[in-house]
């Protein structure tokens, strides 16, 4: 018995539900843990092993990676690091150029159709340049929750609840933190359900 379908869908189903948890928390801090992006890397990862790793997989898991870590820099983090990790795991774990192409065509659509939501519901996101740039504010450190991001944090890495709580033991009052303009994981997650369905 050929034991790489059970793996593929396993490991389909698993990724899944960790982007389906990092949407949730995405809408509610506009980050994802790197706990997260890290068991993604671990489970495709492994799944590439056992299923082998095609020449093709790996050009293509460094272009995208390099392609999506140079549009976090260029953003100045309104396109997080997670997220271009995260992207670039996925494109890994499908291994065929086919099916990465069918995963960045649905990216774009469902970025465009998500941006689209926040641009009638919400004033901040009308024009273009404000939406992909993250903003800077200074808040209480009673008010930083966990997943905010340092404003000087090129690599947006969120707060941990033990990071804020070392701010507060050193005496800081407030920091600078960086409002990401719109989660991006729940358009990874769709993105990655739309290439199954395809």
């Amino acid at each position: 018995m050929d034991m790489i379908p059970v793996v593929h869908a396993i490991t389909y189903i698993t990724i899944a539900i960790i982007l389906f948890y990092s949407s949730l928390k995405d809408f509610k801090y506009r980050t994802i843990s790197r706990r997260s992006v890290a068991i993604v890397f671990i489970i495709v990862l492994a799944y590439r092993l056992i299923s082998g790793i095609p020449a093709e997989s790996t050009f293509t898991f460094i272009l995208i990676l390099v392609a999506f870590v140079a549009l976090t820099i260029i953003s100045r983090g309104g396109f997080g690091m997670g997220d271009s990790l995260l992207i670039s795991a996925i494109a890994f774990f499908f291994g065929n150029f086919s099916q990465i192409q069918y995963f960045i065509y649905a990216l774009g659509v469902c970025g465009i159709i998500f941006w689209f939501v926040y641009f009638i519901r919400d004033k901040d996101y009308r024009n273009i340049k404000e939406a992909f740039l993250s903003k800077v504010s200074t808040v209480p450190i009673n008010e930083v929750k966990p997943g905010s991001v340092l404003s000087n944090d090129n690599f947006m890495c969120g707060l941990s609840l033990d990071d804020i709580l070392k701010l507060k033991q050193r005496g800081v009052k407030e920091i600078q933190i960086k409002k990401q303009p719109m989660p991006f994981i729940p358009v990874i997650f769709v993105s990655f359900l739309v290439v199954l369905i395809i």
